[in-house]
């Protein structure tokens, strides 16, 4: 299916905003990926996080890959020379799809050859996610032997996506970075197998693993599959920057061991000049304005930092010839003080939009205008979306047959008003439990849990959601319906709609209704 241009948009644009939106604790990685893979479509995926300094990898949502693809991976995009590794996709760009990016993949790709042919893999996509400051993830997804490949429609979209993925990564760090944590703080002490595996040498560095404990579908954390295969490669030490599960930044030092291919692990939290060129990178500082803000986080003076040329003398000099302060007349100051502020974990200024004009066009619909969409069993008609709403709010009118209800659930982000077209729906929410009938109205907000259940042989009901999300969440867990009519009832498949839910902040806090008599 060939993606039509309103589909990408609005898919870019439910990504924005869902960059946008997200919070410290948000899991970006599995938020983007929910939101593209429908459109785009893979059998298997990462999507990382990156060090923008390094363009190592730092945290990851692997969808698909088994256990025992993950340590080989790492290795290949490390230690082998290959095409399209990341680190020379960095900064250019470009989507590189493998069958284009070479003759023959078996031959000419060791990773291809080694890692995803035996895996029954074929078709490859690989980008980064860059922004003038760097590059902050890193995207891979393949489709397995005997599909199609990707398309031109299907690669421009991922090369839309990747700087809006770059800037949702980079606010997200500056968010982080004045999370104190509350857990361990003292270095701690781990070893670390050539294979990857990892015990802890001391009690703190038993708890620091339990802060970096791995995603879904992988065993050890990205940041340790990382060191394991630098400590493969020729160096002798090693050391990379990682998020805990705290959302604290640390870093992990690493030696091999005496006598032996394993390696002793030092993980503690990151410092001030562990973090600052990170920080800096995400304020959008050019690269002379960084140099000056690590000389300052490692302790140098100005007049240090004028010797090695990176500050004007005027700037730097003695003491006794500054122009005295006053009220009348204040010295010119150099422009650091973002980093500065982070660095010394004061609260941090919001970036601003990178585009603050509005979005929100005016619109009328007539009855039964809109998408629609048959989503778990109720038809579901989007009227207003986030992209028409510049991500204000979600409007839709939906239609449950008699006994529909969800699970008892609440919503993170998103406030809910109701109002009651036809037939009878009964919410409950704490202790307030009553029928609501044509012409009803019921506002719930965010994070209060609550449930409903259409009592009526069916029931129609207008609902908006603020901010807008919902909408994204129907396209995601639903299907495109050829007719504005309540579909034929299927089996729901619950695994899926929990992940679904925990993807767009809903959550499942108890059982569906139970049947109507």
């Amino acid at each position: 299916m060939t993606i039509s241009t309103d589909l990408a948009e609005r898919t870019l644009h439910g990504v924005r905003r869902f960059c946008e939106a997200a919070g410290v604790e948000t899991d970006l990685l599995a938020g983007v990926a929910a939101r593209v893979k429908p459109v785009v479509g893979w059998d298997t995926g990462v999507f990382f996080t990156t060090d923008p300094a390094t363009t190592l990898f730092t945290d990851a949502c692997v969808d698909g890959f088994g256990l025992d693809t993950c340590a080989p991976w790492f290795h290949h995009e490390i230690n082998v020379d290959d095409v399209n590794l990341f680190r020379d996709l960095a900064g250019t760009g470009r989507v590189a799809l493998l069958s284009r990016s070479c003759t023959d993949p078996v031959a000419d790709s060791a990773r291809h050859r080694e890692v995803m042919r035996p895996q029954g893999l074929d078709a490859e996509v690989r980008l980064t996610a860059d922004d003038p400051s760097g590059t902050w993830g890193a995207i891979e997804v393949h489709r397995e032997s005997g599909a199609r490949d990707f398309g031109d429609d299907e690669l421009a979209l991922l090369a839309a996506l990747g700087p809006v993925v770059a800037r949702g990564i980079r606010r997200q760090a500056l968010a982080r970075a004045c999370l104190e944590g509350a857990g361990v703080s003292t270095p701690g002490l781990v070893h670390l197998t050539r294979d990857g595996q990892v015990r802890p040498g001391t009690e703190a560095g038993a708890a620091w693993l339990e802060l970096l404990a791995p995603g879904e579908q992988q065993d050890v954390h990205s940041a340790l599959l990382t060191m394991t295969a630098l400590l493969r490669g020729p160096g002798d030490v090693t050391r990379v920057r990682a998020r805990a599960a705290d959302g604290r930044w640390v870093t992990l030092h690493a030696s091999r061991a005496w006598g032996s291919d394993d390696a002793v692990v030092i993980i503690e939290p990151a410092g001030p000049s562990d973090v600052a060129d990170l920080l800096a990178r995400a304020h959008g500082l050019t690269p002379r304005e960084r140099e000056v803000a690590l000389g300052l986080a490692r302790g140098e003076s100005t007049a240090q930092l004028a010797e090695r040329g990176r500050l004007p003398a005027h700037r730097a000099r003695p003491p006794q010839e500054r122009l005295p302060q006053d009220r009348h007349h204040q010295p010119h100051r150099a422009r650091l003080p973002p980093v500065l502020a982070v660095v010394r974990r004061a609260p941090l200024p919001p970036l601003a939009k990178e585009n603050a004009m509005t979005l929100q066009t005016p619109m009328i619909l007539g009855p039964g205008e809109g998408e629609h969409w048959h989503f778990l069993n109720t038809l579901q008609t989007l009227q207003v979306d986030g992209k028409r709403s510049d991500g204000a709010m979600t409007a839709l009118v939906f239609e449950g047959p008699r006994g529909f209800g969800p699970p008892l659930h609440s919503h993170d982000v998103e406030d809910e008003l109701f109002h009651v077209l036809s037939g009878e729906i009964r919410f409950t929410t704490g202790d307030i439990s009553e029928v609501v009938g044509e012409g009803g109205t019921v506002f719930l907000p965010k994070q209060q849990a609550h449930q409903f259940q259409v009592l009526s042989t069916t029931a129609k009901v207008f609902q908006v959601s603020t901010p807008a999300q919902f909408d994204d969440f129907v396209r995601t867990l639903g299907t495109p319906a050829d007719r504005a009519e309540i579909p034929e009832p299927t089996e729901v498949d619950p695994e899926k709609v929990a992940q679904v839910c925990a993807q767009f902040q809903i959550q499942l806090l108890g059982p569906p209704p139970p049947p109507l008599d």
